[in-house]
């Protein structure tokens, strides 16, 4: 019996790859039009199904592009409100979004918001300017995984949103990622200058983690690809 394949998630840093530079504090919102790039750290894959697009030859190979099976949320646990708050080519984005588009709820202010998507991924963008400090906010999804045969994944340390999770900081930004509805979301929270609340604590990217709320997609799909054997 040959060994089962299980899944690394490619957490897609799309509003980071869209931007020639990176999204720094103080940038605008990146093109839409751009691509997002892949990343390859290990996340529990217990959240959802695994979808093949037809192999370009013969059978799967370790480190092959797999599509997720995305569990879409309830219809009532939309919040309306925040995706009432963005403006009319975000809520564009968000209604042909391939995945469930989370966002920070209105209770977190934010002098803009905006969402973008693409075939396989979402990505919301979000900055406040203050006299003291200037917040950036990023959230990532995509629904793309690679399949590496007899590779158990690693369990993420944290807990966000009852996902495990990691939560990490490099050069002052910090970065929490989970599997949740089968998506890889990846959380990101810069400021400037680099201390400024809330990325003066670990306890704050967490809390902008579980505060996130769902707006919308374009909702579930018939099954067209193979099912991927576990």
């Amino acid at each position: 019996m040959s060994e089962p394949r299980r899944a690394l998630p490619v957490v897609s840093v799309v509003v980071l790859a869209i931007a020639s530079g990176g999204l720094a504090c103080g940038t605008t919102p990146p093109d839409p039009s751009g691509q997002p790039r892949s990343a390859s750290d290990p996340l529990d894959d217990a959240a959802g199904d695994l979808v093949a697009r037809p192999p370009s030859r013969g059978k799967v190979r370790g480190g092959e592009r797999m599509r997720r099976t995305v569990t879409w949320p309830e219809a009532d646990t939309r919040s309306v409100e925040a995706y009432e708050s963005l403006d009319a080519r975000s809520r564009e984005a968000v209604d042909l979004a391939p995945v469930p588009v989370l966002v920070p709820a209105l209770a977190e202010a934010l002098d803009e918001r905006k969402v973008m998507q693409g075939p396989e991924w979402a990505a919301f963008w979000g900055r406040r300017e203050t006299a003291e400090s200037t917040v950036t906010i990023t959230v990532n999804a995509s629904r793309m995984a690679r399949v590496y045969p007899g590779v158990t994944p690693k369990p993420g340390p944290h807990t966000l949103r009852g996902k495990e999770a990691f939560v990490s900081r490099n050069e002052g930004i910090w970065s929490a990622t989970w599997i949740e509805h089968g998506v890889a979301y990846d959380l990101g929270l810069e400021c400037a200058p680099v201390d400024a609340p809330p990325c003066d604590d670990q306890a704050g990217v967490e809390a902008l983690a579980e505060g996130l709320v769902y707006v919308g997609g374009r909702g579930p799909e018939p099954k067209q690809e193979q099912e991927v054997e576990r």
